[in-house]
């Protein structure tokens, strides 16, 4: 196999395809491995917390609670209920209400409330 000029019957370059094609087969499967595991890294991170927010707002029909509608309303209401959950009622201290800013005592202004008969609300 090595008679020739100096190798014989090929030249030196050929000797190294094997390695070559060995070691660029080692890069691709663990390269292709790494990347198989970053895609899934990705989609548990942001694809599941997608498909739970998607499977939440498609919850709202399968129990025939009579809620039709697009996302619009849904987050509308998501929204209106963070923000009723997360008020917090004011403090009455002295730095928040201080005396010298309320008014004089007397009577307040009424008004006809819309939905009731006769009664008045200040």
């Amino acid at each position: 196999f090595c008679c020739g000029d100096k190798y014989g019957c090929c030249p030196t370059w050929i000797l190294c395809y094997p390695c070559v094609a060995l070691l660029s087969f080692v890069l691709g499967a663990v390269g292709l491995l790494l990347g198989g595991v970053v895609a899934l890294v990705v989609y548990l991170l942001v694809g599941v917390a997608l498909w739970v927010v998607i499977c939440y707002f498609q919850s709202w029909s399968w129990w025939g609670n009579g809620w039709v509608g697009n996302i619009y309303p849904k987050l509308l209401y998501i929204i209106y209920q963070q923000i009723l959950l997360s008020w917090m009622p004011g403090e009455t201290t002295p730095k928040f209400m201080p005396i010298d800013k309320l008014r004089p005592k007397g009577p307040l202004d009424k008004s006809d409330i819309d939905y009731a008969l006769a009664i008045q609300v200040p």
